[in-house]
């Protein structure tokens, strides 16, 4: 085996002295290795092992305690297969949500609600859809698959932190930084999945081991109003376990710090699918509004600049105000 040796220093005086040559300036180390005799020995004077640096162990904190604070319907398990989606799609309350934050304080918020963290693709999360179905179903356990598909804009988050501060160059370090240790936790596509019925905890094909939570409002930590959780009746959410509580750091009650740094559970709502209405009664009005991005419109005819100038040439030609925006 032969290694390159680089850098040393000339040595004029005494050049080809064993001190040029070992010290001053070697250029490459030979190794031969040869095989040994069957049954050769090592004797314990020639052993060697790898010492490892002792450090002492990080505090692992604690969970962040949670209690069921109400209770609401309950969720019969006989309905859990089917199709299901991301609560809310891209209208808020939104359905993904992060417990996060070093400290004793952290909060309840939706990476979506703080969407300049990231680039545009954070709105693709959220119209994603779980399709459910169960192999085998005891009183103790349901087996089967879960699809976990990219929704009507066929796309994904690509977890990626994008927040820059012209005024706070410290933050610029982390731009570009991966997240989806953190939250691509549902494997894509049709897998295999188990589900605890005594635990409420369900096994995943990445190992990945969410809990599922049933209706009603849940309290973390201290209770406070900014860190209950309220998933709706009809619906379940997957919560992710991600990390234990830290001390507070330099950036407590900053996103950078509950989402990247300090992000305790990662929390998923799910809903059914909106059921298709039964014809309208007599005189009802049908409801033709719509949520994109979060703004609501009244229905979906929208004028478009340009074409549609600034709307008052068209005032003796239609109702301008029957426009959704």
């Amino acid at each position: 085996m032969q290694f390159t040796i680089t850098g040393g220093t000339d040595y004029w005086d005494n050049a080809a002295s064993d001190l040029d040559v070992f010290v001053k300036h070697p250029r490459a180390m030979f190794v031969e290795i040869g095989m040994m005799e069957s049954g050769y020995v090592v004797p314990e004077a020639s052993k060697t092992t790898d010492e490892v640096a002792y450090s002492e162990p990080e505090d692992p904190g604690d969970p962040a305690p949670m209690t069921l604070k109400t209770a609401g319907a309950t969720l019969d398990i006989n309905t859990l297969p089917g199709s299901w989606n991301v609560y809310g799609n891209n209208a808020a309350p939104f359905g993904i949500l992060v417990l996060g934050g070093s400290g004793s304080d952290p909060a309840l918020v939706s990476p979506i609600e703080k969407s300049y963290n990231w680039d545009d693709s954070i709105w693709r999360e959220s119209d994603n859809g779980l399709s459910i179905a169960a192999t085998g179903m005891t009183s103790t356990e349901v087996t089967g698959t879960i699809n976990w598909w990219n929704g009507n804009d066929g796309k994904w988050w690509n977890y990626t932190w994008t927040y820059t501060n012209a005024q706070k160059p410290e933050y610029d370090q982390y731009v570009g930084t991966d997240l989806s240790k953190f939250y691509n936790k549902i494997p894509k596509g049709k897998t295999n999945f188990t589900l605890d019925l005594t635990t409420m905890t369900a096994t995943l094909s990445n190992g990945e081991k969410p809990r599922l939570l049933t209706p009603g409002v849940y309290s973390f930590c201290s209770g406070g109003t900014a860190r209950e959780l309220t998933v709706p009746d009809g619906c379940f959410a997957m919560k992710f376990h991600l990390m234990n509580m830290k001390p507070k750091n330099e950036w407590q009650y900053k996103d950078i710090d509950r989402f990247m740094f300090t992000p305790l559970e990662y929390i998923i709502i799910f809903e059914k699918p909106y059921r298709r209405r039964l014809p309208l009664e007599k005189d009802e009005e049908p409801d033709l509004s719509v949520n994109i991005a979060g703004v609501h419109f009244k229905n979906p005819t929208i004028a478009s600049a340009g074409t549609f100038a600034f709307g008052q040439n068209f005032r003796g030609v239609s109702d301008v105000a029957a426009c959704g925006g």
